[in-house]
This record gives C-alpha cells, sequence and structure tokens, in this order.
C-alpha cells in the first residue's frame, strides 16, 4: 500500500499531524495497541473520564501552540480558565487572577524574586546551572522555593535541580505571554476522537494493533515501514519515545546517551463533592509530596457522572509505590482536611516509568523534530520546543514538522 504519509503512533502529535496532513495528502497511522490517544486519552471509570495522562488541563489555554492548532482543524473544545490558578499555603486558599495578587500571600522582597524572572535574558544564561543553583544565589525564602518547586513539579515533574534556570524561565517567560491556562471541554478522548473523525472524514486510515518494527531503507533512502504487513510512503512521522527510533531505523537520530524522561505517580478520584471549588489548577506550597492537585469536574462537569466530581493530582515517585501513595494520601488530608479527602474514592494510579513516562524528553533535554533522513521527522513530547512544557510542547513540534513537509 502506498501512502504520502505514514505517522507511526496514535499520541496527540502523531494524531494533530495526520488530522492536519489529512487535509491534502494520504495519510495511514498505525498503533501498536488496541486503542489510540497514548497518554492523551482517558478510560470511563464508573462514568469518570480518567486521563491516562494529561488531566484534561492545557497550560497556554486557548490561544497556546495547542489551542491554535486545535482552531486550524476546526476542533474548539480548548478553553481558557477564568483565572490563572488557585495557591494553597498552611491551610489557606489564595485566587490567582493576575500576576499582582501574589502579593496577597508573599511580601515585596520575595514578589520581586518572581517578577525577575520575566525580565532576564534567558540567551546569555549558562545552560548547565539548575533552577535550585540560580535561586540560591539570590534572596529565596522557603515559600518561595516551595513555590518554584511545586510549579515545576506539577507541570514538568522536575524538581528545581532537575531542569536548568534557563529552561524553566523560558518556560515561565512563555507562559506570562499566553496568560490564563485552560482545558480541554469534555476532555482528551473527546479530543482524540475529533481527530480521528477528521482523519477518517479526509480519507485517511488509523490501523490499531500494528506494531512497525522496521522502517524499510533502500540504498539509504526511506520507503516505508514494516508491520503487520509493509507499506510505503514519500514521508514518515514518528511520534514514539526517540530513545527507541534506532532500533527500528538504523542511525536516524545522534544520541550521545538516551534521553532522560520525566517519571513519576498519578492518582485519580472521585468523589461526591469538590475537593475545592475553584475553576482552575491548585498549586501547593509548603507541601513535601504534592506539588498541585486539580478537580477538573469543576469547570466541566461531563467528566464525572451527574453530581460527582473528578479531581487527581501528581507527584514525584521514590520506587516504592505504595508508600508513595500513603504519603500523598496523608498531604492530602493536611491541605484539605482529614473528613474531606477520607470520603474520597480511588479511581486509578498511573504509576510513569521510563517505558511509559509523563515526557519521552525532561523539559529542556529535547532532540529536534529532524533526522538523519531528510523524509523521517519526530514529534511528541521528546522533541519539545523550549520554553513550551506538556502537550503545548507536543503541540510546537508538530507545527515545525507541518512546515517542513
Amino acid at each position: 500500500m502506498n501512502y504520502d504519509v505514514i505517522v507511526i503512533g496514535s499520541g496527540l502529535g502523531g494524531m494533530l499531524t495526520a488530522a492536519s496532513l489529512s487535509k491534502t495528502k494520504k495519510v495511514l497511522v498505525l498503533e501498536q495497541y488496541n486503542r489510540i490517544g497514548g497518554r492523551f486519552s482517558s478510560y470511563d471509570i464508573e462514568g469518570y473520564k480518567v486521563p491516562t495522562g494529561a488531566f484534561h488541563t492545557i497550560p497556554y489555554g486557548a490561544n497556546g501552540a495547542l489551542g491554535k492548532l486545535a482552531q486550524s482543524l476546526g476542533i474548539n473544545r480548548i478553553k481558557s480558565f477564568p483565572g490563572i490558578c488557585l495557591y494553597s499555603y498552611k491551610g489557606r486558599f489564595y485566587g490567582l487572577n493576575h500576576a499582582q495578587d501574589l502579593m496577597s500571600l508573599f511580601n515585596f522582597m520575595e514578589f520581586g524574586t518572581m517578577t525577575k524572572l520575566i525580565g532576564e535574558k534567558v540567551s546569555l544564561m549558562d545552560p548547565n546551572i539548575t533552577m535550585d543553583a540560580y535561586l540560591k544565589k539570590g534572596y529565596i525564602t522557603d515559600k518561595t522555593y516551595s513555590f518554584f518547586n511545586s510549579f515545576s513539579g506539577f507541570s514538568m515533574g522536575l524538581l528545581l535541580d532537575q531542569i536548568s534556570a534557563k529552561e524553566y524561565i523560558s518556560v515561565i517567560q512563555t507562559m506570562a505571554r499566553f496568560h490564563n491556562p485552560g482545558y480541554v471541554e469534555g476532555g482528551c478522548g473527546a479530543f482524540m476522537e475529533d481527530l480521528k473523525n477528521i482523519i477518517l472524514g479526509n480519507g485517511g486510515e488509523i490501523k490499531t494493533e500494528e506494531k512497525v518494527t522496521e522502517i524499510i531503507s533502500l540504498e539509504g533512502v526511506l520507503k516505508g515501514v514494516r508491520g503487520n504487513e509493509d507499506y510505503f510512503a514519500d514521508k514518515i512521522v514518528y511520534n514514539g519515545n526517540p530513545n527507541y527510533l534506532n532500533e527500528i531505523c538504523n542511525n536516524a537520530v545522534d544520541l550521545k546517551e538516551p534521553l532522560k524522561p520525566s517519571c513519576g505517580v498519578a492518582m485519580h478520584f472521585g468523589s461526591d463533592e469538590p475537593i475545592y471549588k475553584w475553576s482552575g489548577i491548585m498549586i501547593c506550597i509548603g507541601t513535601k509530596y504534592i506539588p498541585g492537585v486539580v478537580c477538573q469536574s469543576v469547570y466541566d462537569k461531563t467528566l464525572a457522572p451527574e453530581g460527582k466530581y473528578l479531581c487527581s493530582t501528581c507527584f514525584a515517585s521514590s520506587g516504592n509505590l505504595k508508600e508513595d501513595m500513603k504519603n500523598a494520601k496523608e498531604e492530602l488530608a493536611e491541605i484539605f482536611g482529614r473528613e474531606k479527602v477520607d470520603k474520597l474514592k480511588l479511581l486509578r494510579v498511573c504509576n510513569y516509568t521510563e517505558r511509559w513516562p509523563a515526557n519521552y524528553a525532561a523539559q529542556g533535554t529535547d532532540i529536534d523534530v529532524t533526522t538523519n533522513y531528510p523524509n523521517l521527522y519526530l514529534v511528541g513530547d521528546g522533541c519539545k520546543e523550549s520554553g513550551y512544557i506538556m502537550v503545548e510542547g507536543v503541540a510546537r513540534s508538530v507545527s515545525r514538522v507541518l512546515e517542513k513537509i
């Protein structure tokens, strides 16, 4: 079978690429598992739309990279929150609608440490200095350090000594341009169904349970892929773990050492009442385990059964999942109260490991979307653009590949 483009992998990057190209090209998507979506989908568990990865939230909202790409496809599910976020600190909650609202929680010197990041000349910064080292060179309190650490943990799955100051500040500056974060109306699974319908509606094909074992090369030129059968195309887009690409395509990418992913644990709960009532995400300051929480069905009632609420959190893994879950639950009780947390029903636990991580490449360690072959490209969270986190980075990788194809 001959196609214009073959996309390997049906995660967010692969499906966005295929949907965009299907308008003018004959497209085939090959997925090794029995369902599409990867870490941007959801499971129906007792009527709750429990995410497989992304928490149904979008870092840069309707005007960000994913929002704009979705709009170009006629998908209008990406909405912006009315405010930026909610903060918890020592049992109190602080709503943040504008940057100056931080003054209700932080003193003038602490606020100055935060606003200083917006004016930093990122291009002149040493990429080898961690955010931890950067902060400790200036005025820093335990509260502001915890603020930065929780933001990094919740949005990137990294501690401050695991990310460069250059990349961290680039993320802050990019986020400031887009203002409020947002969410996927109807959830990630519904968004994936929209992409699937676009691909199929334009005459494209999607094949599941079709693992690609080889990218076919003839005299040094890539001609197609080998799955359950051989498929041929002018262009190939790989939406998978870059660490494994060379296993199916000799010398496709130059990796001095394997990309280090960001990993961790996510817990998803159902409840009869919202764990908080703010329409957006919550960053937890002064905590040891929990960097943030999101109660998705406060702002999207379709994500839970009528009268019920879905909420999610994530945290770093110690390697002892049972102990991690216990510690996380205890800290949630400290934040929201024992009575409320004891009523939460655990729906699903996701342990993101190196084989199935939160991101294939930790923020700031990504590789380019191009490869050593002119007709082979990468999309996904192993090739995020600097300053663009999680699904926003995936969307930017897609946009860059579309420009080249």
